[in-house]
């Protein structure tokens, strides 16, 4: 195929994808549950991108690259370097695409969560995320295809344990990477620390995002001896002692509860497994993987939701189930969030819905007020 194609391929890719999304977002606006229509527009960005990057190789997007290479520099058309301009080109298409798609939903975002979000900042943000993602992710991929072409399965095994290990170690380094951030004034750390004590929460250093001010965010990242506490200003500003504390009491229960473990690095087992199967498996060990991620799957996302119940039970015992209810129920309406139950399709979700965990939480208060007030 030839550029010309490719780059045809995309702008079709893009002449439907944004108008679709545009009238999708229009929609959601006049739903009875616009917030959560505009999550699931979100999460099928990432759809977008797996279309757009799947068309480009599809297209032949690698050999063209690999033949202007070859005709343009000193670089083996088979070498390491050729294949992460390969991926790295891929990437950031796939990534411009994404974002030129997420620019049609950023009216609506604002009009549902009422805040005040120019395009402008909207797009730097995710546009930085998007690059720094891109060349994470070529590297990444770069060098497993190239351990895969010259050393093998053990090689390529080696290389893939190593990549998630130190992924999950770096995730602080890619938060300062993916996002602006600052050091926080003393008042504030003084704050955040005396909150972090009372809660049972553990973080080594305190990190102040404020590249998205106007979004309430609190992450913690790293491995247990360095872990770093992220938030953004709205949270220092919209959220009182209180709140502060029954919400970082839920993030020191999911620790102690292993949340991450069941939700994330389960998936990554699944998703690293899955992917050697089918470059070095049979047919038949391609059944069997199959067969075992429908056996399992379903336990594992139940696994998930019962740790995050076990971090809410921990958080009701540090600031007292009332507390973490009306905490929960304000940090719901500052962010618009809606509190819906899940229905049925919860046993498909790693994290159970806000609307049931609160129902969860109200019941077992109920039960407790019960038990106090009958006769012994």
């Amino acid at each position: 195929m030839s550029p010309v194609t490719i780059a045809n391929a995309v702008l079709a890719l893009l002449l439907v994808f944004a108008p679709a999304f545009w009238l999708a977002s229009r929609r959601a606006l006049h739903s009875s549950t616009p917030t959560r229509w505009i999550h699931r527009l979100l999460v099928a960005l990432w759809g977008v991108a797996v279309l757009t990057y799947a068309t480009l190789f599809t297209l032949g997007h690698g050999l063209v690259v690999r033949t202007t290479l070859a005709a343009a520099t000193p670089i083996s058309d088979s070498s390491l370097a050729a294949e992460f301009v390969v991926q790295l080109t891929a990437a950031l298409t796939t990534a411009a695409v994404t974002l030129a798609v997420y620019a049609t939903l950023v009216p609506a975002i604002r009009d549902v969560q009422e805040i005040d979000l120019p395009m402008r900042t909207a797009l730097r943000s995710l546009g930085r995320y998007a690059l720094a993602l891109s060349v994470l992710f070529a590297a990444v991929l770069a060098l497993l295809i190239r351990a895969l072409a010259e050393g093998g399965p053990t090689v390529y095994w080696l290389l893939l344990l190593g990549a998630m290990v130190a992924l999950a170690l770096a995730n602080p380094v890619l938060a300062h990477v993916f996002r602006d951030t600052r050091e926080p004034t003393p008042a504030e750390r003084e704050r955040l620390r005396e909150r972090c004590d009372r809660s049972g929460l553990s973080a080594s250093s305190i990190v102040i995002l404020d590249d998205m001010p106007e979004t309430a965010e609190i992450h913690v990242y790293g491995v247990p001896s360095r872990r770093q506490l992220f938030v953004t200003e709205r949270v220092l500003e919209a959220f009182d002692d209180e709140t502060l504390d029954a919400i970082f009491a839920v993030h020191a229960g999911k620790r102690r509860a292993h949340y991450r473990g069941y939700a994330v690095y389960s998936l990554l087992g699944y998703l690293a497994l899955g992917v050697g199967v089918l470059l070095f498996g049979s047919g038949t060990l391609v059944t069997l993987f199959i067969l075992l991620v429908v056996v399992l799957a379903l336990p594992t996302l139940w696994a998930a939701r019962r740790a995050f119940y076990r971090a809410d039970d921990y958080a009701a015992a540090v600031v007292g189930r009332d507390e973490l209810v009306r905490a929960l129920e304000y940090a719901a309406e500052e962010q618009n969030l809606e509190l819906v139950d899940g229905g049925r399709w919860v046993v498909f979700k790693s994290r159970p819905p806000l609307g049931r965990r609160l129902a969860r939480l109200r019941k077992k208060s109920t039960r407790s007020e019960e038990i106090a007030s009958s006769p012994s």
